[in-house]
């Protein structure tokens, strides 16, 4: 799918830059299945352990309280969802991580946090870090955002109801409001092209992806952020052919006329850099079909098959 999406190039792979972009980061985690907290050390129980231990201990309070599993954090084919309640969990963990810090650590304790090891990012794709990033960062404002207008009362009720999208997690008053994605049907992609051709598991990506996905082919990150701004709902689809062909279609559903114009700008600015070959096509007044894949004739048989 990565591939496919124009961020992956043929000699890249997925599982591997994974290993590397998160070997030499984890100092410690919480596992909610067997109820044990690790942490890994190598010179005692310095800040940087000391400031994960605050972070995973909050995971094993919000488990005690809420049940992490209740929140199905990996539903198949859910990846918006899933970040969307990761961002929740990790943006929760991050806020009380820094302010334990902030009451209990020193200021030449926090001065080595901020001075530790940065982990090796040579070859790692940008998007990649950023979807790394996203429940944390993004995660701690929508946090911090709803303790400030309902305090932990407020908290409290987004784990029982936790946000549906990243979309939610990027404007919390979305979240407030219930705004739920819009349902988008998955395009037929290999059946529009033919023998041969088979489908993925359909995905929806969400607005966060968008972003990083514009990013990753080319946009600037402002022109990124508005092309996503507006985002409705998606699904996509991927598909493998014969002689490793392979192609994407991607229907994207927007909150208005206008925020699809938007997002076509943006695609169509970031369409020169795709590593792959690739189509837009405006199904409608809101709603938009991106078609990518090996080749250009794949592209146009899908397009013609989906539009």
């Amino acid at each position: 799918m990565f591939r496919a999406l124009g961020l992956l190039t043929a000699s890249q792979d997925i599982g591997e830059l994974q290993l590397r972009l998160l070997s030499g980061q984890v100092i410690g985690f919480y596992d909610n299945e067997t109820k044990r907290m690790s942490l890994v050390s190598e010179s005692g129980i310095g800040p940087g352990v000391k400031i994960t231990y605050a972070h995973e201990y909050t995971h094993a309070l919000q488990d005690h309280a809420f049940g992490l599993a209740s929140l199905q954090l990996s539903a198949p084919g859910e990846d918006d969802r899933d970040l969307a309640r990761l961002s929740l969990v990790e943006g929760d963990a991050t806020v009380l991580m820094l302010q334990w810090a902030l009451d209990h650590m020193t200021p030449q304790e926090l001065l080595g946090v901020s001075q530790g090891p940065a982990p090796n990012m040579t070859d790692i794709p940008a998007w990649m870090v950023d979807d790394l990033e996203f429940p944390y960062t993004a995660g701690e404002q929508f946090v911090t955002n709803l303790r400030a207008s309902g305090g932990t009362s407020a908290l409290d009720a987004a784990f029982r109801s936790p946000p549906a999208s990243t979309e939610q997690v990027l404007h919390p008053d979305k979240y407030k409001s219930r705004e739920a994605p819009l349902k988008v049907a998955a395009p037929a992609l290999a059946a529009g092209l033919g023998g041969g051709w088979r489908d993925l598991p359909a995905d929806t990506l969400g607005e966060a992806m968008v972003r990083f996905w514009l990013q990753g082919v080319g946009d600037a990150n402002p022109l990124a952020q508005q092309a996503a701004d507006g985002w409705g709902g998606d699904r996509l689809v991927a598909a493998t052919g014969r002689g490793g062909a392979f192609a994407v279609a991607w229907r994207l559903a927007w909150d208005s006329s206008a925020d699809a114009a938007q997002f076509e700008q943006g695609y169509r600015a970031a369409a020169p850099h795709l590593k792959v070959s690739g189509r837009l096509v405006r199904v409608s007044d809101r709603e938009i079909l991106v078609v990518q894949g090996s080749s250009l004739a794949i592209v146009d048989r899908a397009v013609a098959a989906l539009s």
